[in-house]
């Protein structure tokens, strides 16, 4: 989409309202809304720490809660939708998994949802809710949202693992870390393709008009290189003036063997997520392992 509603000046905003005008938040109006009524598919095992009431939203995808704890849900973006299928938060009591104890340049941190008022179990800080009130998953299936894993960012590395060729790399044995990772391969598939249309790799001329926008890739790669700790991914012959996708350095040290198998895709479909930018040529830097699908060859992108 080009919009503007994955803009990247547009989703952080340092105006409160501009968000608003722009059309790109989770509205909160609607009291018919398709989130309350589309039914999540199981996969986030994540144990809610508290539960509190949504007070106010701050920001697209940020809210104040009446406990005063300002919460951003975790791993997607908002998309621009109508306010006939927008999401009814304000009020709804929800139970919160925080996924990091660093919050955001405005205080918010991030966090799994999950509908407490729709929980069987009175008592939703002890145990995994029920997985049709994932917040998260009924966003992104209803197409109000879009997956966009957080930056991995832990210091220290996890430990190593075979890797299957179409799969992400599996989780290490840390029971939090393994249930957020099984949360973002739900939710990586759980998106409907038109949500995000993957554009061609390939076609770095057509992608100038993307620069500086939220963006899925799809393409296979001709050329693996490294520099400075770095793996790059060339969609072309010319890294010059061709795509290319930029594995970090901090990635390749927690992630080992999923590194390792990147060095034999050339040729291989891949789709990719990120930000795009312009460094003479369109780039992508990778800020997660599951911002990067590897595809079977009758597999198609969603």
């Amino acid at each position: 989409m080009t919009n503007g509603c994955f803009n990247r000046t547009a989703a952080m905003p340092s105006v409160r309202l501009t968000w608003l005008a722009l059309g790109c938040a989770i509205a909160v109006t609607s009291t018919n809304s398709v989130i309350a009524q589309t039914p999540a598919p199981s996969g986030c095992a994540l144990k809610p720490m508290f539960t509190s009431t949504i007070q106010s939203q701050t920001g697209p995808a940020t809210f104040q809660l009446s406990n005063k704890q300002s919460i951003r849900l975790a791993d997607i973006q908002a998309t621009a939708v109508a306010p006939a299928t927008s999401a009814s938060l304000i009020g709804r009591r929800l139970s919160f998994a925080i996924t990091s104890t660093q919050p955001n340049r405005y205080g918010a941190l991030p966090a799994h949802a999950f509908f407490a008022d729709e929980n069987q179990s009175p008592n939703g800080t002890s145990e995994a809710p029920a997985s049709d009130n994932w917040v998260q998953a009924r966003l992104v299936q209803s197409g109000q949202a879009i997956f966009d894993p957080d930056p991995f960012r832990s210091k220290k590395s996890p430990p190593s693992s075979v890797n299957a060729p179409a799969k992400p790399l599996p989780p290490p044995l840390s029971e939090p870390f393994r249930d957020h990772w099984d949360c973002l391969t739900a939710l990586s598939v759980l998106e409907p393709e038109r949500t995000l249309p993957p554009l061609d790799a390939s076609q770095p001329s057509a992608l100038e008009k993307h620069i500086g926008t939220f963006v899925a890739l799809k393409g296979q790669p001709t050329r693996i290189s490294t520099s400075r700790n770095r793996m790059f991914l060339n969609f072309g012959k010319d890294w010059r003036t061709d795509t290319t996708i930029v594995i970090p350095s901090r990635l390749i040290a927690a992630f080992p063997d999923w590194a390792e198998q990147l060095k034999e895709i050339i040729d291989q479909d891949v789709v990719v997520r990120g930000w795009l930018e312009r460094r003479r040529a369109p780039i992508i830097t990778v800020n997660h392992p599951q911002a990067l699908r590897i595809l079977q060859p009758t597999q198609k992108a969603r």
